[in-house]
């Protein structure tokens, strides 16, 4: 069995294994760390949140109504806060209309023509790599 201290000078906090310490010194069965917590007794650290689940059939009918009719202006973000649920939820019961996904992609594609042909490569090496995690090598 071998010790191996820190290598700074000794001091009264520095604690000795008790299987290191003589029968006869007092420091042994001491607990130097200070007082031990009752688990049992101590706050929890989070609340797990119940998920929330109150959708009604009506309501998801409204969800698709408003996406449907003005999808500039009833988007996921603002939908999720309307109804208090998150984002993708929204995408769940509710699909975007082709005309708004076409605009977002062209979108995308200007934004990327912008792009410097290292960042070009870089987002082209991540895509690279990520189909690597997904077949597993």
């Amino acid at each position: 069995l071998i010790h191996h201290p820190p290598p700074s000078a000794p001091s009264s906090t520095s604690e000795i294994p008790d299987l290191f310490l003589p029968n006869d010194d007092p420091r042994k069965g001491l607990n130097l760390s200070g007082e031990q917590i009752d688990i049992n007794n101590a706050p929890p650290l989070s609340t797990p949140s119940e998920k929330k689940y109150h959708l009604s059939p009506k309501d998801v009918e409204e969800i698709q109504r408003l996406r449907a009719s003005e999808p500039y202006t009833y988007t996921k973000k603002v939908l999720a806060e309307k109804f208090n649920v998150s984002p993708f939820t929204i995408s769940l019961v509710s699909d975007v209309s082709k005309e708004r996904k076409q605009d977002m992609d062209d979108r995308l594609a200007q934004i990327k023509q912008g792009w410097s042909k290292g960042k070009a490569q870089a987002r082209l090496d991540r895509k690279k790599r990520q189909q690597y995690w997904y077949r597993d090598e």
